[in-house]
């Protein structure tokens, strides 16, 4: 019988220990939309990376665990490469979500890089924009906590890129969820 669940007469009834998950990193999704319907202009992602993160930090496991200060590696994470569907008004997930250690967010420092095109009349320009993590429309991230998701949103206009993030206190609010890898035994 499994430690968790014990059958007893057809029905289940717990016989396990109560245990309270929590996630120790943060989680970053990226969302992207265009501002307006540019008639005859298509936008398109080509990449964006997570740059200048802290990788190297201790985590102390205890009843409420906690996180040692970071370090100051400049670490890059790759959250999407190719090229995305057009964009439109209405926010859509780009790339993967990807996992963080909790830390403080420095003035330019953290940020993401953003490479997209436009279409207009057949032709094409590309561009690349920085959006750093600690600025934006709405109340400025200044610390990455533990488990919490951050949708980091942008919307795209023709000269220049809006970045609001939102916050959600749990992962399976806010946005995509992240699916924990299955661990090999």
């Amino acid at each position: 019988s499994a430690p968790y669940i014990q059958e007893q007469g057809g029905t289940s009834a717990y016989s396990g220990v109560p245990i309270k998950f929590r996630h120790a990193l943060s989680q970053i999704v990226v969302t992207a939309k265009v501002a307006d319907e540019y008639t005859g202009a298509t936008f398109k992602i080509n990449s964006i990376s997570l740059q200048g993160m802290n990788d190297n930090a201790t985590l102390t496991v205890t009843e409420n665990a906690s996180w040692g200060t970071a370090s100051s590696n400049a670490t890059s994470f790759a959250i999407f490469s190719g090229t995305s569907n057009a964009l439109t008004t209405g926010a859509a997930s780009v790339g993967t979500p990807v996992l963080v250690i909790p830390q403080a967010l420095v003035d330019n420092q953290q940020k993401l890089v953003i490479s997209y095109s436009m279409t207009y009349n057949n032709v094409t320009a590309s561009t690349s924009k920085n959006v750093y993590l600690n600025s934006g429309t709405n109340d400025a991230l200044t610390v990455l906590a533990m488990g919490k998701k951050y949708t980091l949103n942008l919307t795209l206009y023709a000269d220049r890129i809006l970045y609001s993030p939102s916050v959600a206190e749990d992962w399976s609010t806010g946005g995509s969820d992240y699916d924990v890898p299955e661990q090999q035994p």
